[in-house]
């Protein structure tokens, strides 16, 4: 048995798929379920109630190894988990995902980000991710005119993206299609923070 991160338990043939035992905290223990000596892909990637799929949980709960194991095993990474595809967490939760996302599975990856654009990573603090999803061709200001990205750190309370942005030399004092900056935006959400750092643009 391979003690993983978090209290993951994993037999060392996990990749017989026989076997596998899966236990992540107390959140995780329902995933211990789909531990039967043969394993289909369907109940690899079946939402179990209450928690999302085994993939999906194991991202949220930023356990690499085994979302890695899960991965291998079959697990279908555009599957969502309730609202949220793996990768859509990864951004969330786990950095060391989203980058084994990108080597693994690219062209998913770079489909998904260029659709979505960089707001998918509106709740991220690395800006190497954020390097990334420009140098793939997501557009640093957003895709949308109405929630751009300076406005998506707004409403995620990403201090850390708006500092990205403003080095990167986005003009802050951007204004949204409802003729809105950033720091209007954040005033209006009652976002002390926020404010402290956007009104230094206006």
């Amino acid at each position: 048995v391979l003690d993983g991160d978090n209290g993951t338990i994993i037999n060392k043939n996990y990749n017989s798929i026989d076997g596998v035992k899966i236990s992540i905290d107390e959140k995780l223990q329902k995933i211990a379920e789909v531990s039967s000596k043969k394993i289909s892909k369907g109940e690899l990637n079946r939402n179990l109630k209450g928690i999302g799929t085994p993939l999906g949980l194991s991202i949220q709960e930023n356990n690499t190894d085994l979302a890695k194991k899960l991965l291998k095993l079959g697990a279908d990474p555009k599957k969502k988990s309730f609202a949220y595809t793996p990768l859509e967490l990864a951004f969330r939760y786990s950095d060391e995902m989203v980058f084994y996302f990108f080597e693994h599975f690219k062209e998913y990856f770079i489909k998904t980000v260029t659709q979505k654009g960089l707001a998918i990573a509106g709740l991220n603090q690395n800006a190497e991710i954020y390097k990334l999803l420009i140098n793939l061709g997501c557009d640093p200001l957003g895709k949308d005119p109405v929630f751009q990205m300076p406005h998506v750190f707004v409403d995620y309370n990403n201090l850390y993206g708006l500092q990205f942005l403003a080095e990167y030399g986005i003009d802050m004092r951007h204004k949204n299609k409802y003729k809105e900056t950033a720091f209007e935006r954040a005033q209006k959400q009652g976002k002390t923070e926020l404010m402290n750092y956007l009104e230094a643009f206006n």
